[in-house]
């Protein structure tokens, strides 16, 4: 055979040891020269050495994500990223199951001869000073032709090529049949790979000038080593492999192709000829409802006389061509949020064929580009008497050209029965300087400063448009990031007051707010879509599936609750009701809830969920904008701008849904080693490995992936990933423990559809999917991460010590629903808790651990085709689980980390790992708080007494309070005191108080707050896997009048708002004035009522 081989290189056809590659491939060609003249080392081919460990930076190279300390060059067509890898291919396609991440120009079967060996392979580093392609020219091409990218600079390069290799069957083939002619026409190919990396950012460029491998036996593409994750060259045509090289991956080489690899998702740059087929590429894929941010595509080659129109959901806009291999669109104005559809057309007639998905995010959990200023009274937005406005810009997001010019306008939006609109009502700057310490504005950055009264509405404007938004235009020189910048909404009081004066009168306030009562009072029903409110701030924490909390008024962070002042905390229903309604509740420092009946900083639900409801884009739908029209303009008529004197009518139309009907959701829970409470509460240790059904309710399914645990025993089964969906209704969800090596200590990869998502963008923490939104808490790593399901279900997953700990809350309508797997039925029966799968008897509670392993918990295993999983993993046939209960001498320390709980001195016993253990304790401690706080309140609700005064709201059983008068100038009659029944949960005695008599006119004797609370206590706070115990800091408001409760809760300060008062606020608040509008998310400013 040796010699057979040794008499190949007479019937080889090959150009060898050239320089330039015109020589043998034509000026045109995409290869970089190589060879030995071209300063290429040459890659020694034996049988034992068929690699190259490349000399990489110390920080290392990153890859999908990943940082890798390692990068090989492989013979058969390959960068790997690891130092081990398959020494040869001989698979018809690449081991994309149990292989290391690679980047393959061709991954092939490499022929590998010790003596006379077809083909060669080369390779050399790039250095700033080499001669063609040196790292500057490699830099300015992938800036030209990858989106997003405008200036990397590449710190290291190399350039590696196979030249005129060929497949090693042929070759054998050849060998063993000694046909000359055979021989003679062995396939050749010609190929190279240069990959050039900066500290974060990695790219490879893959040039082609001889391909005639088949896909059979080849492929082109870059792996992830993730069984999931992988990119073809020709996304539209990955069988095409022989001939790749005549076709266009650029505008300017045909056969050039360039990749951003260091993202979760590959990113193609260049541009194709192609019409169909191929994704369109997008940066920065989202941006805010209110637009203005400019997004980068690329896709179609653009020629000089490219049409660009981008299509973002059903909004079409004029694009700019930057070069041949991208464009760019700004954002229009939107009437939605979540994922919609970005997609280009770059003909004169427009053919809408290159898409991709695209991310719009709720304006309020984006920071406010335009910041309206408060500089005391009669110089608010939300006045309507306000002498002089002011407002400041983030001027380097526009332009950092010092000649730039700005436009302000006032934009205005409006419902009718049909449509909603956006419209601008009028410019109130032009040609303003974008510069900072502009002379028009009185602060050290970029502003404006201008008198209201010059700017008044005129016509249909003036009945149409409520509330609007701030607009800084660019209008000359270079954009940055953005073209235009946008305050959050804003009522429009200072806009419309002359006209509404002269219609109404100096009460005009009040006469809009009767106006919007008498129509509001038409339609009640969506009052009896609404969730009953949680009783306790402790169950509405707790009831995460079904509640979030409201940024405005968060513990968490701390926010002021500037609108509901005296609370320390509220949250909102995730989900909005068929008519597109939601909820909001808020607590007070003793954790009770506060109703709208007894404060008018007390909880009110919203006609118009703030966070809008699909299919969005209709009246009553849009993200924000149809609240603000719904429940928080009239809040201005009725409250803020009447001195309170008829929020009472806001206050009726908008009650507090009584908690007195609230069910806690089930939970069930798996931590540690792992140990499982079902929702029935029974407790068991799980011990398999594979895949498993944890819980399967109704269409909803949760698999598990238990595995060994890295730093522990190997006799312990860990759950180390979970797959959720529910079927025909949502989009496939996976969590699992991220990798060591991922960039940005990253906890969790969260994999949405088999593409990772990244959460820890600040604007990003929250994602809304198919019938699925995905949450992570703001700056924590995406170390904890919440999954709402439209059913009300909840998911927390949390990554712990090398394991995941996971709860699952199910709403009360779920239960004694057919509900199975590890987790059992929700029925409050725990002996039907272990049904094996397929069975109508359960095995026995009392059953041992290797019954309800073999007869229970493998019923359950999950089938590879049933699999969510995008790599699904089978179970460890050779893992023979320990059932016996771990002896010995336990840890010395066992008693100082585990104290007495047995879930964590068992795991202690079993791994001898502390923190393992530890991780365990407060995985158990985190339920059973959990259990705590959703205790069943005993209540017998809202104390109904219409306007009245009381001593305490605490509506708890045994509870007793005293009705001490009433509001407005009425008189209070009947019984006075009350106490709630704990066996009836009546009131006692039945209520017969009223408040009777003619109303006064001013009517702030109602409990409207203090400035800033004071916060007496702490409140529990459930951080998943972390009990943390936060006290929220407060200032205490100085007493200046009586002592009484009823004094105290009024308004020591008095903001002017127009005529009469808004609740004092402290410097923080006053920064943005907009009023309570009702956010559901985690917003980055008070945006809500």
């Amino acid at each position: 055979m040796t010699g057979s081989m040794a008499n190949l290189g007479i019937f080889v056809r090959t150009c060898l040891f050239i320089v330039q590659l015109s020589t043998c491939y034509g000026d045109d060609a995409a290869m970089f020269p190589y060879g030995p003249q071209a300063g290429d080392k040459t890659v020694t081919d034996t049988q034992n050495t068929n690699d190259l460990q490349l000399d990489i930076p110390r920080e290392g190279i990153v890859f999908y994500g990943r940082r890798h300390g390692h990068v090989a060059l492989a013979y058969h067509g390959a960068f790997y990223f690891t130092r081990e890898y398959p020494a040869h291919h001989a698979s018809a396609k690449p081991p994309r199951f149990l292989s290391p991440p690679f980047a393959a120009p061709l991954y092939y079967r490499a022929s590998f001869l010790t003596e006379n060996p077809v083909g060669r392979v080369y390779y050399r580093y790039v250095k700033r000073n080499s001669a063609f392609p040196n790292l500057d020219v490699l830099s300015n091409m992938v800036n030209g032709r990858v989106v997003g990218t405008t200036s990397f600079n590449a710190t290291y390069a190399v350039i590696a090529t196979w030249s005129n290799v060929t497949d090693s069957a042929a070759v054998e083939q050849c060998g063993i049949s000694m046909d000359a002619n055979a021989c003679q026409n062995l396939p050749r190919n010609t190929f190279q790979a240069v990959l050039l990396a900066d500290t974060y950012s990695t790219f490879v460029i893959f040039n082609y000038a001889s391909v005639v491998e088949d896909s059979l036996h080849a492929k082109a593409g870059i792996y992830a080593g993730d069984n999931v994750r992988w990119t073809p060259v020709l996304p539209h045509n990955e069988q095409l492999i022989e001939g790749i090289e005549r076709i266009h991956g650029t505008s300017d080489k045909v056969g050039r192709f360039i990749f951003k690899v260091s993202d979760n998702r590959v990113v193609r740059g260049g541009c194709t000829t192609s019409l169909s087929g191929v994704p369109l590429e997008a940066s920065p894929k989202f941006a805010g409802m209110y637009g203005g941010e400019i997004i980068e595509v690329s896709g179609p080659c653009l020629n000089q006389y490219a049409e660009i129109q981008c299509k973002f959901g059903d909004s079409i806009v004029k694009g700019r061509r930057i070069n041949d291999h991208k464009a760019e669109c700004t954002v229009p104005i939107l009437k939605e949020r979540g994922k919609i559809s970005l997609i280009l057309s770059a003909s004169s007639s427009p053919h809408f064929n290159f898409v991709t998905d695209f991310t719009i995010v709720l304006p309020g959990r984006l920071p406010a580009g335009v910041k309206t200023d408060y500089l005391g009274p009669e110089h608010g937005w939300n006045e309507t008497d306000a002498s002089s406005l002011t407002l400041h810009w983030d001027n380097d997001r526009l332009s950092l050209d010092p000649k730039a010019k700005v436009q302000v306008n006032l934009v205005g939006y409006r419902e009718d029965e049909i449509e909603a609109y956006w419209t601008t009502l009028v410019t109130l700057a032009d040609q303003v300087s974008n510069s900072k310490g502009n002379p028009s504005y009185m602060g050290q950055s970029t502003g404006v400063t201008f008198d209201p009264a010059q700017f008044r509405c005129s016509g249909e404007q003036c009945h149409q448009y409520e509330l609007g938004i701030i607009e800084v235009k660019l209008v000359e020189g270079q954009a940055s990031t953005q073209r235009s910048l946008f305050s959050h909404n804003l009522p429009l009081g200072w806009f419309i007051t002359d006209a509404m004066e002269a219609e109404h009168g100096h009460e005009w306030p009040s006469a809009l707010c009767t106006q919007w009562d008498e129509r509001d009072k038409q339609d009640v029903d969506w009052l009896d879509e609404l969730l009953n409110c949680p009783c306790t701030m402790n169950q509405a924490m707790a009831d995460f599936g079904r509640w979030q909390p409201d940024v405005g008024c968060n513990i968490f962070t701390g926010s002021v609750c500037s609108y509901h002042q005296g609370a320390v905390h509220c949250v909102r229903s995730v989900h909005p009701t068929p008519s597109g309604a939601g909820n909001q509740c808020c607590y007070s420092a003793d954790g009770n809830l506060k109703y709208a009946a007894d404060s008018y900083q007390g909880s009110t639900p919203d006609k118009g969920h703030a966070w809008g409801a699909a299919p969005y884009l209709k009246p009553g739908y849009v993200p924000e904008e149809s609240h603000w029209i719904d429940d928080v303009v009239s809040f201005y008529y009725c409250c803020l701008w009447t001195g309170y004197k008829d929020c009472d009518k806001y206050m009726d139309r908008r009650p507090t849904k009584d908690c007195v009907d609230y069910q806690p959701p089930g939970t069930a829970v798996a931590f540690g080693d792992p140990h499982i409470i079902t929702f029935d509460g029974m407790s068991y240790r799980f011990h398999g490995r594979g895949e498993f059904i944890i819980a399967q309710v109704d269409s909803f399914v949760l698999q598990g992936r238990f595995s060994e645990p890295a730093l522990s025993s190997p006799n312990v089964s860990v759950l180390t990933g979970i797959a959720l969906k529910t079927q025909d209704s949502s989009d496939t969800v996976e969590i699992q423990l991220a990798p060591a090596n991922s960039v940005g200590d990253i906890g969790l990869d969260v994999i949405v559809n088999n593409e990772h998502i990244n959460l820890t963008t600040d604007s990003m923490y929250w994602q809304d999917f198919r019938g699925v939104s995905v949450v992570t808490e703001q700056r924590s790593r995406q170390k904890n991460v919440t999954v709402l399901l439209e059913s009300g279900i909840g998911v927390q997953v949390a990554a712990s010590y090398g394991l995941l700990n996971v709860i699952v809350t199910l709403p009360p309508q779920l239960k004694n629903s057919v509900s199975r797997g590890l987790f059992g039925a929700w029925d409050g029966d725990q002996s039907n808790d272990l049904m094996p799968n397929g069975q109508t008897a359960p095995i026995g509670s009392a059953s041992s651990p290797e019954d309800i392993y073999n007869f229970f918990a493998l019923t359950w295993e999950v089938a590879a085709e049933e699999s969510l999983f995008g790599d699904p993993e089978p179970r460890d046939e050779m893992f023979v689980p320990t059932f016996a209960e771990p002896t010995g001498a336990p840890p010395q320390t066992i008693a100082s980390v585990c104290e007495d709980n047995a879930q964590c001195r068992y795991d202690y016993m079993v791994t001898q790992d502390s923190h393992l253990a530890s991780s365990t304790l407060k995985a158990s401690m985190w339920y059973k708080t959990l259990q705590d706080f959703l205790k069943p309140v005993d209540t017998c609700g809202l104390l109904n007494v219409p306007y009245s005064k009381k001593d305490s709201y605490d509506y708890t059983a045994d509870s007793t309070v005293h009705v001490t008068g009433c509001r407005l100038g009425l008189r209070l009659q009947g019984e006075t005191t009350y106490t709630c029944d704990a066996e009836s949960k009546q009131w006692q005695p039945e209520v017969t108080a009223k408040c009777e008599g003619q109303v006064e006119d001013a009517g702030l004797g109602m409990k409207i707050g203090i400035g800033l609370g004071v916060v007496g206590g702490c409140a529990a706070v459930v951080i998943i896997i972390i009990i943390i115990t936060r006290c929220r800091a407060s200032k205490k408001s100085k007493d200046k009048g009586s002592a009484s409760r009823d004094t105290e809760l009024r308004p020591e300060t008095k903001v002017p708002s127009r005529s009469g008062y808004a609740p004092a606020r402290t410097s923080e608040d006053i920064e943005d004035m907009r009023p309570k509008v009702k956010p559901r998310s985690k917003q980055t400013s008070e945006n809500s009522v």
